[in-house]
Formats: structure tokens, sequence, C-alpha cells
């Protein structure tokens, strides 16, 4: 098959959680945090990518509940696909920028 590939140079830093358990892969840079989502269909990485968000919202946020954390993604949070080659993988991310979480 043909793909388009890039080249990448950036700075990047990777943090290890010990003693932590993670449900879903994510990334945070200083203003966003980003949730991923994979599955076997586009619908499914996005549904998975936004819940993985209301989780991580919660868990940032304890005040919220879900249905605080779920209204907040619905209006501050955007998504796009990742992947939809190889195979059956197909993926998604959300992104939420910082600013839109209300005060620890």
């Amino acid at each position: 098959g043909t793909a388009l590939e890039t080249a990448l140079t950036g700075t990047f830093r990777f943090t290890l959680l010990k003693n932590q358990h993670l449900n879903a892969t994510r990334a945070e840079t200083q203003n966003e945090l980003i949730a991923i989502g994979i599955d076997e269909t586009v619908d499914k990485a996005v549904e998975t990518a936004l819940q993985h968000m209301v989780e991580w919202i919660m868990e940032e946020r304890p005040s919220l509940s879900q249905v605080d954390a779920e209204c907040l993604c619905s209006v501050a949070t955007d998504v796009a696909v990742t992947q939809v080659v190889n195979g059956a993988t197909r993926g998604a991310h959300a992104v939420i920028q910082k600013r839109h979480l209300p005060p620890k």
C-alpha cells in the first residue's frame, strides 16, 4: 500500500507515573489535555476518546460529577480522527484546552 509519512523534530518529556494505573493513552501539553481512543470503527474510537476525556476531567477536578464533565466535553472538546489505516484499527483523539477547566 501507499502511505504519506513525514519527519518530526521536537523536544519531548516523558513522565513515569510510578504506582499509578492509567486506563487509557493520554498526552498533556502546557495548555491541553489529549485523550486517545483506538477501536474497530471511527465512531467507537471517538466514543472511547471522549469517555477517556470525561474520566480524566473527573480525576483532575474531583468536584465535577460525571454529568458535569460530560457537559463540559460537549461544549469545549475538539475531536479529530488520528488514523484510519492499518487494517481494522481506527483512532481518534479528544482535546480540551486547560483554560476551559474549572479552577481546582
